[in-house]
């Protein structure tokens, strides 16, 4: 099992930063906020971070409802 910190998201897929081995075309299921569990493929890893793809696009109403179960962006400078 992966452990990916979200760092953001969009109803195709996010970017995240995770300290596990995850190759690119490698299979994923994230665990999500109102979404319960979503399928992805991660399209590239560099250097900590890895961006995914989502098998199925979020529904924009359930896109909405997920982003109000995150917590607010602060800024980490």
């Amino acid at each position: 099992m992966h452990e990916v910190q979200i760092v953001n998201v969009s109803p195709l897929g996010l970017m995240g930063r995770t300290q596990s081995t995850i190759a690119a075309g490698e299979k994923l299921l994230f665990e999500l906020p109102h979404i319960r569990r979503a399928e992805a493929v991660a399209r590239w890893v560099e250097d900590g971070r890895v961006g995914v793809e989502f098998t199925k696009p979020i529904e924009s109403d359930h896109y909405t409802m997920m982003l109000a179960f995150m917590p607010k962006r602060q800024m980490q400078w």
